[in-house]
């Protein structure tokens, strides 16, 4: 360990901490809660270089940290910064990361358990999967054990990690104005997912608000909401790349938590969805998504399954779309299609897919298609009147958590 604060205040300077290598908990810096005070520690890194640590380059624990243009890199066997809560007591942990980069982690870049951060201009890239071949997150947001945690990002840019580039678990998270992107497949070849926001047992739905961004040329899914709540604005997702036969490609899923049963709901506002595989909007029930002036263009498919613009389908309950003032265009197969569902559309148009709207039955439940005015299809314009009906079309079953 190289530096050590305990109940005490400090700060790094222009400064270089590198090569902390003795035994297999060796850290850069290591903030914690002095145990005969009960007192927490803070530290503010400024204009700083970290590298080359054995197992974190940075440690928050029950206390804060302020980390302002500096680098934080290269950790040999483990994270580059870690925040949580103290082991004992309920103080949290809180880091601030501004203008400062965060590269060549193992398992995970930013960890934040139980505790709080705030992530602005900043960079998150390059990392890679643990000796296990496990993970190689950009930055992982989870609940502690007795309590959510929550991240505000802004400005920043999360790129060229593994399994996940931004994953938030039982916790509440804001991004704006950020990307995530060139997320690789894990391991064991099955997970590449540019945003994850999933339940948890013990914390329930998680949160996310996602404004004003980019998720692109993910590899499986650009954004995955698992039996939790998100809200999309004024943003993009698009060029999800297919790396392997074995994951979809699709723009966007929402889905029951597998964990815990809880439904999924999202919202999309002002959104452009482009050129992803499978689906642009994929919505697996129990679920509720609400899409509003948003265009879903150039969806294709590597097989004969799907490349539909919005997948409606209640697989384990019931799914519910409200499309509304959407335009959707060039899907290889349907612009639309309902696998008994609920579908509501009104003030869109389709425009140049083989199938307009394809309204299936599911295990003995009927779609159910409501148009409330103002929809047109056709190609090159959207001058007909559409027509939803079945295509005795197959839907597939969702990916796994």
């Amino acid at each position: 360990m190289d530096r050590f604060v305990a109940s005490s205040t400090g700060t790094v300077e222009t400064s270089v901490i590198r090569d902390t290598t003795l035994g297999a908990m060796s850290r850069g810096i290591n903030l914690e809660v002095g145990p005969a005070t009960n007192t927490p520690a803070s530290v503010l890194v400024r204009r700083s270089l970290i590298e080359r640590s054995n197992s974190t380059g940075l440690t928050v624990s029950g206390s804060e940290a302020i980390v302002e243009d500096s680098v934080i890199r290269d950790t040999d066997a483990g994270r580059g910064v870690s925040v949580q809560g103290a082991p004992t007591g309920d103080l949290r942990g809180r880091a601030t990361i501004t203008r400062s980069v965060l590269s060549n982690h193992r398992e995970i870049a930013l960890y934040v358990s139980g505790s709080d951060a705030v992530v602005e201009a900043s960079v998150v890239r390059d990392t890679l999967p643990d000796a296990q071949g496990s993970a190689g997150i950009g930055v992982n947001v989870q609940n502690g054990e007795a309590s959510r945690s929550t991240i505000d990002m802004k400005y920043s840019l999360v790129e060229r990690n593994h399994q996940i580039g931004f994953y938030v678990r039982g916790s509440d998270a804001t991004v704006e104005a950020s990307v995530v992107r060139d997320t690789f497949l894990d391991a064991q070849g099955i997970a590449a997912r540019g945003v994850g926001v999933q339940d948890d047992p013990a914390a329930g739905a998680a949160a996310m608000t996602f404004s004003r961004s980019i998720i692109e040329k993910n590899r499986e899914l650009g954004l995955l909401v698992s039996g939790s709540n998100a809200t999309v604005e004024a943003s993009i997702i698009r060029d999800t790349v297919l790396d392997a036969p074995t994951v979809t490609g699709r723009a966007i899923q929402v889905q029951r938590g597998d964990e815990t049963d809880i439904p999924a709901s999202a919202s999309f506002h002002a959104c452009l969805v482009e050129r992803t595989l499978e689906a642009g909007i994929f919505l697996a029930g129990p679920a509720t998504a609400y899409v509003e002036g948003c265009e879903l263009r150039s969806t294709s498919t590597p097989s004969d399954l799907l490349g539909d613009g919005i997948v409606v389908w209640s697989a384990e309950g019931l799914a519910t779309a409200n499309v509304l003032s959407t335009r959707i265009e060039e899907s290889a197969r349907a612009g639309l299609s309902s696998f008994g569902g609920n579908v509501t559309i009104g003030d869109s148009l389709l425009l140049c897919q083989k199938i307009d709207i394809a309204v299936e039955p599911w295990e003995g439940r009927a779609s159910v298609f409501d148009d409330r005015g103002g929809v047109a299809c056709g190609c090159p314009r959207a001058t007909d009147r559409c027509i939803a009906q079945s295509y005795a079309l197959a839907a597939p079953p969702p990916i796994e958590e």
